[in-house]
């Protein structure tokens, strides 16, 4: 019987337990297995792009004003936009993922929420229901996943590691008078 959170993926033809997404950059899916990985992988890119676009914006700051047509101030300029630009790409696929991890979904999850059932909470009159303004404005839907900031981004980084608690709506709560 296949997991609950596994997907097919139709690009490599794969089930994939917790499927993000098929990333054709790095030519294969990220799921449960290299999803940690990939998030490092962003967050390293991002601050390695970020270093290089600010020494090249620099170094182009830097040349005198009077050669500012030669080819090495062109070359510094060009370079510097084109690193930019994957700067703020990559930048931004970090914060997302970020943000999806926050909530404990996938990419997969979050752009399909309405597809999934078992995202659906049990009290929730309709759907997609949100927590706050913020996660309406994120589109971060409440659902039956959802632990918390704290306990879901411990549920990813230290999945293995850690025994964290379910979510708090689905937990058993006794009333006084069956304890």
């Amino acid at each position: 019987m296949r997991p609950q959170r596994a997907k097919h993926c139709p690009h490599c033809n794969h089930c994939v337990e917790m499927l993000d997404h098929h990333c054709f950059y790095m030519g294969g899916c990220v799921g449960r297995g290299n999803r940690r990985v990939f998030i490092l992988y962003l967050y390293t890119a991002t601050i390695e792009l970020g270093l290089a676009t600010s020494w090249l914006f620099l170094h182009a700051l830097g040349i005198d004003s009077s050669a500012s047509a030669t080819p090495e101030w062109t070359l510094a300029v060009v370079f510097g936009t084109i690193a930019l630009g994957a700067f703020a790409f990559i930048a931004y696929m970090a914060v997302y993922q970020s943000l999806v991890i926050a909530a404990n979904l996938t990419t997969n999850e979050h752009l399909n929420y309405e597809r999934y059932k078992y995202l659906r909470p049990p009290q929730a009159d309709t759907f997609p229901a949100y927590k706050s303004r913020l996660h309406r404005w994120l589109r971060l839907p409440l659902h039956s996943l959802d632990r918390g900031l704290v306990r879901n981004c411990v549920a990813f980084w230290a999945d293995r590691f850690v025994t964290v608690l379910p979510a708090a709506h689905t937990r058993h709560t006794h009333s006084r008078s069956e304890v």
